[in-house]
């Protein structure tokens, strides 16, 4: 069921020639939101329209190599109780539209106002409006997105997803939908199996195969930081709705070594 509202929520969007942020609910609250804490309202909507990106990279995080780094040590949810509930899966960093031939991905923050950008910093994000979202919606990233302790999903809707043409609601449950494929596949149970193991990343993308054929060759990236797993990333296209026919080739690039560690939780 959850698939299906999923499906024609975005079937709607992609229907649309243009979108109407003027008719939008969403959009409507956020402007509010601004304008109570800036006495300005100050547009946060997206400008481009579906599609006008060349394809998703979805950046999916292996929770114990960024809490064993320097800058994950010092947060609340590297620490127990936290940590205990992101170490067993593949967890969300985000989903990103992106352009071919740019590497450093800069496209982001569609149509939002400077001041609202100047305010994404790791200290100042939660400055920044909330993004309006259903409880139901927090409570799924909450237990897919460890950052939320500290308002990485205003980062991701501001940096990002404004450039999807999606509404806020909308984008984020498909994130959290192909976060839940990915886990669910032979190349998620394959990660969380290896947990505190060394594994060839041979082995790794034959898992990636088994989910999504000869494609993932050029869609699947693992990303390394000093020979452990950091994160996966895969590329697919802007209207996907499930990751299974949706893998697009993305230059995002990948870094790790013939071999590599599956960092153990905590």
């Amino acid at each position: 069921m959850t698939n299906f509202l999923l499906a024609l929520i975005l079937a709607s969007a992609h229907a649309a020639p243009a979108v109407d942020w003027n008719a939008d609910p969403l959009a409507s609250i956020t402007s509010q939101l601004v304008a109570s804490r800036d006495g300005a309202a100050p547009s946060a909507k997206p400008v481009r329209a579906l599609e006008n990106f060349d394809y998703y990279t979805l950046s999916l995080e292996w929770h114990p190599t960024f809490c064993a780094g320097g800058v994950g040590r010092s947060l609340p949810e590297c620490r127990p109780p936290q940590t205990g509930q992101y170490d067993q899966a593949l967890v969300m960093h985000g989903l990103w539209p992106s352009l071919r031939n740019d590497p450093s991905n800069s496209l982001g923050y569609c149509g939002v106002d400077s001041s609202i950008k100047n305010q994404d910093t790791a200290r100042t994000r939660c400055q920044m409006p909330p993004v309006p979202l259903s409880q139901q919606t927090r409570d799924a990233l909450a237990s897919k997105m460890p950052g939320t302790d500290n308002c990485l999903e205003r980062h991701e809707w501001y940096r990002h997803g404004t450039c999807s043409g999606l509404d806020a609601e909308t984008y984020f449950a498909l994130a959290d939908s192909l976060v839940t494929q990915a886990n669910d596949g032979a190349l998620g149970r394959f990660i969380a199996a290896n947990s505190g193991q060394t594994v060839s990343a041979a082995d790794a993308m034959n898992q990636a195969r088994a989910d999504w054929g000869s494609a993932a060759d050029s869609a699947v990236h693992f990303v390394c930081v000093k020979g452990a797993l950091s994160e996966i990333r895969i590329t697919v296209s802007p209207s996907a709705q499930s990751l299974s026919g949706s893998l697009v080739p993305g230059d995002v690039g990948g870094s790790c070594p013939a071999s590599f560690l599956i960092t153990a939780g905590q």
